[in-house]
């Protein structure tokens, strides 16, 4: 039988300083590609996270011919309740894949080994039976993207980012024209509120074939509501929402809460810290083009103006023509990119596992 050139083990303690070497090389690269990205952790740092990861994963390496690490993985899954509103772009069971860490593109073998990562994480998903599939890779690095489209995976969202200096021209509350206001949104908004959810999720379905409602989702939706009214303030970790009234009826609404970007935060997305997160902003059809949205983001710029952050994040689907030019002219840049397909059996032969 010819040699295989690339396979499956699991992590020892003889391989650890080379996984050690391998991730530190993917932070610096990822760092100099992208500066907006986490600075590369000591070994010191890396170590701890191995360490602590060996318990409760299933630490994987690809090695060559000559037993050299040449990749390091955990795959998992995640799992969503019936109730969970997350469903409107998820699935129930999600594969995943934690601390995925690749050769450098300029690798001879990078390509053998991203396909190995690739069809060895398929079938550890196929055996946890995933409904979906989920792979978050930096946007900078975009030569992992043709194997990913090969595989089935589309690309689902963007997280995008802007510093918080980049904001200054949204301190000043705009005058309203007349007609409209702005103000938290109160118990009596329910209905309108879910209905607004509604219309954008059905907006995005024809973009995407993982945006969809349910009813389950939108009861989720009316709780999280609920819930937000009866806890404490945005400084305290709450959600607030913010609406736009017109002629006393509400045609948008913006969610925003604050992010804690922590040590050991998986993936990595930004380095660690305090962030404004737009969880999410919606505009009836029937009031778009008149400028609310520029509204709503002053508003939710006048609420942040005041808290020591370092910077603004929001998720938006790219193949969505309206979200995808607005942000972008706000100055808000992709960083991170998320991938998904919904399962499928792969008839490529697979490595077993060792």
């Amino acid at each position: 039988m010819p040699k295989q050139s690339h396979i499956i083990v699991s992590l020892t303690e003889e391989k650890l300083p080379a996984v050690i070497d391998l991730i530190i090389a993917q932070e610096r690269r990822f760092n100099t590609l992208d500066q907006r990205l986490r600075a590369p952790r000591s070994r010191e740092q890396i170590q701890a996270m191995l360490d602590q990861q060996q318990d409760a994963a299933l630490p994987l390496l690809v090695l060559d011919e000559d037993a050299q690490v040449r990749a390091y993985l955990e795959p998992s899954c995640w799992n969503l309740a019936a109730d969970d509103e997350l469903l409107a772009f998820f699935t129930r069971r999600n594969g995943t894949v934690r601390h995925l860490t690749l050769p450098a593109p300029t690798e001879p073998d990078a390509y053998t080994v991203a396909k190995t990562v690739i069809d060895i994480v398929t079938e550890y998903w196929q055996q946890q039976q995933t409904n979906s599939e989920i792979l978050r890779w930096p946007y900078c690095d975009r030569w992992l993207e043709p194997l990913l489209q090969e595989r089935g995976f589309l690309l689902d969202s963007e997280l995008a980012f802007t510093p918080a200096q980049h904001v200054q021209s949204y301190l000043t509350m705009p005058q309203l024209p007349h007609g409209y206001k702005i103000r938290l949104t109160q118990p009596e908004d329910e209905q309108r509120l879910l209905d607004l959810f509604e219309e954008e999720l059905r907006f995005h379905e024809p973009y995407t074939p993982f945006v969809h409602t349910s009813p389950a989702v939108i009861q989720a939706f009316r709780q999280r509501l609920i819930q937000q009214w009866e806890d404490q303030s945005i400084d305290a970790g709450a959600s607030q929402i913010i609406v736009v009234e017109h002629d006393r009826n509400v045609v948008a609404l913006a969610e925003i809460k604050l992010y804690q970007m922590e040590e050991d935060e998986e993936p990595d997305f930004l380095p660690v810290g305090r962030y404004g997160l737009i969880n999410n902003m919606s505009v009836c059809q029937q009031a778009r083009g008149q400028g609310i949205g520029s509204m709503l983001t002053a508003a939710i710029m006048h609420i942040f103006r005041t808290m020591s952050l370092n910077g603004y994040i929001l998720w938006y689907n790219p193949a969505n023509p309206l979200s995808s030019q607005f942000w972008a002219r706000r100055g808000f840049q992709p960083v991170w990119r998320t991938y998904q397909r919904l399962s499928t059996k792969v008839n490529n032969a697979i490595t077993p596992f060792l």
